[in-house]
Order: structure tokens, then C-alpha cells, then sequence
């Protein structure tokens, strides 16, 4: 009977001849059906099997059966089940512990996952990573490493997990320190880890780390491994060693897809578009990611017009949300507003005109062409905004010199929920510049900090302090450089310099600050012997 029923390929036909069936199976068999039944998250099924179990004298309590229970109903996402069926097993091992962890964990429970970590007698270092990875999953980063911290053993599970987070969520100097330590005790890197790590090479464009990350691969003889050669591919050509890239590109015994992308993105992001459409024309299958690869490369290095070039014979079958954005991002490079517009109606008749990317896209396109109405038109009828959005809409008014507008639209989409960031306050101060509405500035400044949260900048300094500067505050302006938190830059400096030029001593003072930062920068000469000159003389 066993060997009929998994016999089968089909699921369903498996367990159709089980219900016809009056026999029970080995527990090993039931044990395979519930497995397959949870990984193809068939509740029916799964109950089906559990039915058959009960009907044929066999015993959910029983620890292995169980076991397996629990973990069909974790996987369909009925957790109540699976606690019940997990509170009748008569002797639970650290396997059953472990399991029902998982569940609730896959379902979002995580208080309870916690409780009954907590109430375990018996811990394996499964159980901590278990937990570990619900921490993670959830963004409890800091859970998360006070339990990693209290690990009695660290595996190299436990250790990629903390890397793989900590590179996810930003903090790749963390992640590089954890790679380092986990060598420290001993634990030898598994793929996870190595591929997270390269990643985070890629990122800070750290050649000599990634160089030694490559040899420690070479020595476990991972290096031929076409998803390990492939982040190598991405590391090499993130930091510009593009020759070092295509060697490993050359001797890869299987090239996949990804390869071809990771090699053909490394040639584009070095500059040289040739070779990258070279390698673009010889792929055997090319994905949507080859073509959006090709047409951010022409878009970002100036050729617009080669994108759209591109993007005409691409086939539309393969067009995403992205291709859309990149082709209208082109057209923006071109002022080709009549092209922008013809793509967007075609993102539209492929369903992606509610998308807030391609949305976006427009906003950007119709201000580039000198369409401030039309800008704000396609922006009113986004329906989801995000900062992206915002910032797009005020960088416009900021460019058509419309500071009033810039700084009412930041106001109005802060009050509906959209949270603007760093970028939408430089992109405002940059508007209230252009309109001279230093007011306005100086009212905005505060509620960067104040309402929202968020450290200014130097940019953010620098933009108000040429709008005090311009607007003969000078006062104002030497006392924002003197509370910056931070090193004035020699731009400061030099601001500060071109407002007090002919205003005595001060001005010397700015002349000689100016002079220390950049000692080779001979305007900063100039600029003192003009406060030197007869006419200055009396006031230095």
C-alpha cells in the first residue's frame, strides 16, 4: 500500500488512493505524505492524512507522528491546530519544542514562540537559531542580540543569521565585525555567510576585504559554485576591479542567467557600455533583469536616446514596473516629453499605472519638460504617495522657483501621513534659496529636528546659511556656523567669506578658516587681498 500511494508524483492522486484505502501506513509513510502536504501548504490534505491516522488505530500523540503533525499545520498556517495537537504529544523532545517554535514564529506569533522558548527545560542550538530568526524576521534587532549574546554555542547558522540581518537592515559595519568574530571562534563560514559578506563588500566598494573573503572561498573551494561566483562577479565589479570580475566570469564552468546579468552590470557600472552591450548580445536567454541592467546603463551615463533605442525592441512580454521607470527616466534625460507620455500609456495598458514608481517616473518627466501643472496634476492623482513622490514634486517647484508651493506640499503630505526625509528638507531650503524666502527657511529649519526627527545635515546648514548670507544676516550666519555640529566645511567658510567681504576683521577671520581647510585653494588669496585693499584697509 506504501508503495502506491508515494509512488505517485501527484499529491492529490496519493491521497486520493489513501482515503480509498482501509490500511494503515508505517509511520514513516504518513510522516513523508504530512511533510509534502505542508510544504504544498494543502490544509485539506494534511487533515485528510491526519483523519486517516486517527481512523487506523495509529496515535497523534505518539512523538514522531506528532511531530510531523505540528509541522504540516505550522507550514498551512493553522496554528491552533498545530497547539493542539502539540499539547497532546505524551513525551515532547526538543524536536517538538523546536517545531512548534517555528510555527508560531511562520504565523506571526512571536509572543508565543518567546513563552514557550522560555518554558523549554531542553534547549539545542536549533531552538536558539529558531528564535533568533523570529527576532530577525520581526525587526527585534536588538532581541535579537541579547539572545545571540547568551547562545551557550554558536553555530555557523547562528552567526550568518546575525550577518545576513545586520547587512539587511544597513549596518554593514556591524555585519563585516560579526564575519571577523565568527572566524575568531572558530566557526567556519557556510554560503550564507560568505555571499551576505561579499554583498557587503560590494556596498562599501572594500576591495582588500573582499580579496581575502575570495581566498578564504578559494580554500573551502567554493569559488566554482555559480551563486558564490556570481556575488564574487558583483563584488569584484562593484569595486572596480572589472578585470578581476571577468576572470572569474571566464572560467565558470555553468553560467546561469544571473551570471550574465552580474557580468554585463559590472562593465556597465565601470563605464563601459560596449563591452557591456558586447556581453548583452552574446547571452543564450536574457531575463526582464538583463534588459533593465542595459537600459539603467544608458540612462545613468547620459545616453537617453540608446535606452529608448533599447527599450523599442525589447519585448513587452518581458517589460516591468521597473523598464517603465527606467524608460521614462530616459526620456526625462531627453526632454522627450511626447515619448515619456507614450510609455506611460503603454505602463498603463499593462497595469502598472496605480504603481507609485512608474507614477513617480511621470511627475519627474512632466517637471523636467517645464510642465509644472501637468507635474502636479499626475502627482494629485497618485494614489499611494511615498517620500520619493514628495520629493519629486518638490524638487520641481524648487527648480521653477515656486518655494511657497515646495514648503505647502511638504506640509499638506506630512499631515496625510507621507513621512518626508533628509531629502525632501534639502529639496524645500533649496526652493525657499531660489525664492529668496528666507523666512520661510528659517522656519522650516527647527522642524526638521523638532517634528520629524531628523538630524540636518551639512547640506541642510549650508543651504540656509547661504540664504541668511544673501539676505545680509550676516550675524545670523557666522552664529549657524558657529552651532553646527559638526566641522564647518570650507564652503561655509567661504559663504560666510563672500558676505563679509568688505566688512573688516571678521571677514579676514572667515578668509583664514578658510585658508586652514583648504590651504590649495587660491581664491581664498584673493579673497583676502581684496579685504587688504586700500579701500578694505581701515576695517581689517
Amino acid at each position: 500500500m506504501e508503495t502506491q500511494v508515494l509512488g505517485t508524483r501527484n499529491l492529490h492522486e496519493a491521497l486520493d488512493r489513501l482515503a480509498q484505502s482501509d490500511a494503515a501506513l508505517d509511520p514513516a509513510s504518513y510522516g513523508a505524505l504530512l511533510k509534502e502536504c505542508g510544504n504544498a501548504r494543502e490544509l485539506a490534505l494534511g487533515k485528510l492524512v491526519h483523519s486517516h491516522i486517527a481512523k487506523h488505530g495509529s496515535s497523534d500523540r505518539d512523538t514522531f507522528l506528532g511531530n510531523f503533525l505540528v509541522h504540516m499545520y505550522g507550514r498551512c498556517g493553522s496554528i491552533d491546530d498545530a497547539r493542539r495537537v502539540f499539547d497532546r504529544i505524551r513525551l515532547r523532545n526538543v524536536f517538538s519544542s523546536n517545531i512548534m517554535i517555528a510555527a508560531f514564529t511562520e504565523n506571526g506569533d512571536l509572543a508565543s514562540a518567546k513563552n514557550l522558548f522560555d518554558r523549554s527545560t531542553v534547549k539545542n542550538t536549533v531552538t536558539w537559531n529558531a528564535m533568533i530568526n523570529a527576532y530577525v524576521g520581526a525587526g527585534a534587532m536588538e532581541e535579537a542580540k541579547d539572545l545571540f549574546k547568551a547562545m551557550p554555542v554558536r553555530d555557523v547558522v547562528s552567526w550568518s543569521a546575525m550577518i545576513k540581518a545586520n547587512a539587511g537592515r544597513g549596518d554593514l559595519e556591524m555585519a563585516i565585525l560579526l564575519f571577523k568574530l565568527m572566524d575568531l571562534d572558530g566557526v567556519r563560514p557556510n554560503r550564507v555567510a560568505f555571499m551576505c559578506v561579499l554583498e557587503v563588500c560590494a556596498d562599501l566598494e572594500a576591495i582588500t576585504l573582499g580579496i581575502t573573503i575570495h581566498e578564504l572561498i578559494r580554500e573551502a573551494g567554493l569559488e566554482s559554485e555559480t551563486k558564490i561566483a556570481n556575488t564574487l562577479i558583483h563584488m569584484y565589479g562593484s569595486c572596480g576591479s572589472i578585470q578581476k570580475a571577468s576572470e572569474i566570469f571566464e572560467l565558470m564552468p555553468h553560467k546561469s542567467t544571473v551570471s550574465w546579468n552580474s557580468i554585463v552590470s559590472a562593465y556597465a557600472w565601470s563605464g563601459d557600455l560596449d563591452q557591456a552591450q558586447h556581453l548583452f548580445d552574446r547571452m543564450p536567454q536574457r531575463d526582464v533583469v538583463s534588459w533593465n541592467s542595459m537600459l539603467a546603463a544608458y540612462s545613468q551615463n547620459g545616453h537617453g536616446d540608446r535606452a529608448l533605442e533599447l527599450f523599442l525592441v525589447m519585448d513587452p512580454s518581458l517589460q516591468n514596473e521597473v523598464t517603465f521607470v527606467i524608460a521614462a527616466n530616459a526620456c526625462a534625460s531627453q526632454a522627450a516629453l511626447e515619448e515619456g507620455i507614450a510609455i506611460h500609456s503603454r505602463a498603463v495598458f499593462y497595469g502598472y499605472g496605480s504603481d507609485t514608481l512608474v507614477a513617480n517616473a511621470l511627475v519627474t518627466l512632466l517637471g523636467k519638460s517645464g510642465s509644472v501643472e501637468g507635474a502636479k496634476s499626475a502627482f494629485d492623482r497618485i494614489r499611494s504617495k511615498d517620500a520619493v513622490s514628495l520629493n519629486s514634486m518638490i524638487a520641481i517647484y524648487a527648480a521653477n522657483g515656486s518655494g511657497e508651493a515646495a514648503v505647502e506640499a511638504l506640509r499638506s503630505m506630512a499631515a496625510e501621513g507621507v513621512s518626508p526625509d533628509s531629502i525632501t528638507f534639502m529639496s524645500a531650503l533649496s526652493a525657499c534659496s531660489h525664492s529668496g524666502l528666507l523666512d520661510l527657511a528659517w522656519g522650516l529649519f527647527p522642524c526638521i529636528a523638532g517634528d520629524y526627527g531628523i538630524a540636518p545635515a551639512m547640506d541642510h546648514y549650508v543651504s540656509l546659511l547661504d540664504l541668511l548670507a544673501r539676505a545680509g544676516r550676516i550675524d545670523e550666519a557666522a552664529d549657524l556656523i558657529a552651532h553646527m555640529p559638526f566641522e564647518p566645511p570650507v564652503l561655509a567658510w567661504t559663504i560666510l567669506l563672500g558676505a563679509y567681504n568688505a566688512m573688516g576683521q571678521q571677514g579676514s577671520n572667515a578668509v583664514e578658516r578658510s585658508m586652514e581647510l583648504e590651504p590649495e585653494n587660491s581664491a581664498h588669496y584673493v579673497l583676502l587681498s581684496n579685504l587688504k585693499s586700500p579701500k578694505n584697509r581701515g576695517r581689517v
